[in-house]
């Protein structure tokens, strides 16, 4: 039987034809979607559109994020120019860091190495990556307090808790850790300490911190005249001396 009109199925065709015929033409045999299924369908295809091109967008922003982030700091004013590595004038400490913060309403964390170098009233700390890029270079001395951020023109201030703070979203005592790296309390405050048995400091509570001195180098020599800080953990309280929030930090030192 000849097929009348096209799109239309011959009519009176057997089982066995029929099923052949519908092999050999499947559109003609799909049920014409009803409008509002024909809605929903085109709906589910503007929404694949959307969502792909977000997921591009957002992918692409986060790569330009991943770039920047890259970008090391070059020191504008280096304290320590032309100095050696060896220089016995020089206190240097070099380990690994993380940080436990809020910002606003949400827990952040921050991790990386650092590089601590001192020279009388001149105190230099660099922040890097954990994959080796300095991140950010602070630096104190009898002038004030300078903080270098990546294509940034460095901030000064007095001091350098402010200028953490307010660009980091954390602050690292700078002042006390000159004293507290060396097992001792900051001159000209308030401290109490106590010591463990071999009596070495355990804790230090000065300034609103905590300081926990929790692993020493294993050097051979255990007495507290001798003792090197291996590890130390700082805790500052909601509000402890103005503080904006709780800060948590270890410091581990391998030099």
């Amino acid at each position: 039987m000849a097929i009348g009109q096209a799109g239309r199925r011959p009519q009176g065709l057997d089982g066995r034809r029929q099923t052949r015929y519908q092999r050999r033409h499947p559109a003609r045999n799909a049920a014409p979607l009803r409008p509002a299924a024909a809605g929903r369908a085109r709906e589910r295809e503007l929404m694949a559109t959307v969502f792909s091109r977000a997921l591009g967008a957002l992918v692409l922003g986060a790569g330009c994020m991943l770039f920047a982030g890259c970008a090391s700091v070059r020191p504008a004013n280096d304290l320590f120019a032309g100095t050696q590595d060896g220089d016995a004038t020089i206190t240097r400490y070099q380990g690994r860091f993380s940080a436990r913060y809020v910002q606003g309403d949400a827990q952040q964390s921050a991790v990386g190495s650092f590089l601590w170098r001192e020279r009388g009233a001149d105190v230099q700390l660099e922040l890097m990556s954990p994959l080796g890029q300095t991140l950010a270079i602070v630096s104190q001395n009898d002038q004030g307090a300078t903080l270098e951020l990546p294509n940034q023109p460095p901030r000064r201030a007095a001091e350098v808790d402010t200028l953490m703070q307010d660009a980091l979203g954390f602050s690292l005592p700078v002042a006390g850790l000159r004293d507290w790296l060396r097992a001792r309390p900051a001159p000209g405050t308030p401290a109490r300490v106590a010591h463990d048995a071999q009596s070495r400091p355990e804790t230090i509570e000065q300034n609103g911190w905590t300081v926990h001195y929790v692993a020493w180098s294993d050097d051979g020599d255990s007495s507290a005249a001798n003792a090197r800080v291996r590890r130390l953990d700082l805790d500052r309280p909601q509000g402890a001396s103005g503080a904006p929030g709780p800060l948590s930090v270890r410091l581990v030192l391998d030099q």
